[in-house]
């Protein structure tokens, strides 16, 4: 994700806070995101970030919501809820016309696709070896 303040130099990232922070003021939803990852990327403090891409979320802000979930995949949030996974982030934010987010939707399902894929695997070859197993003990057992 590319992040529109690391890039610019310091006087204008200051400026920029100052507006951020009044828009944050009166609560407008863009400008969560924005400040979020000034507090992530200047003042070095994931958690303040995911606080304020916690109030961008509450607000309907998508770019809020894939912020979030950028945060809970890093492992600097954690989810609060099952309204906070990665998955419904991305599926929310794609429900409001967030085409990034429609695509990170497709790969989390996927993921979670194969993931079930393989503990279904897994538990099947268990079985067959504790099927092997007890075939073998009931042979010892005869001899």
């Amino acid at each position: 994700m590319i992040h529109m303040f690391s890039d610019r130099p310091l006087s204008d990232r200051k400026r920029s806070f100052a507006i951020l922070q009044k828009l944050v003021a009166i609560r407008y939803p863009a400008a969560f995101d924005n400040i979020g990852w000034i507090f992530y990327a200047d003042q070095r403090n994931p958690q303040e970030a995911a606080n304020y891409f916690r109030m961008g979320t509450d607000l309907n802000d998508s770019d809020s919501m894939l912020s979030l979930a950028e945060m809970i995949d890093k492992g600097y949030a954690v989810p609060r809820s099952s309204a906070e996974t990665k998955l419904a982030l991305y599926s929310r934010a794609a429900q409001l016309g967030n085409r990034v987010a429609a695509n990170a939707e497709q790969v989390e399902l996927q993921k979670q696709g194969q993931a079930e894929a393989s503990k279904e695997l897994q538990l099947q070859q268990a079985k067959i070896a504790g099927e092997v197993f007890n075939i073998i003990l009931q042979g010892v057992a005869r001899r």
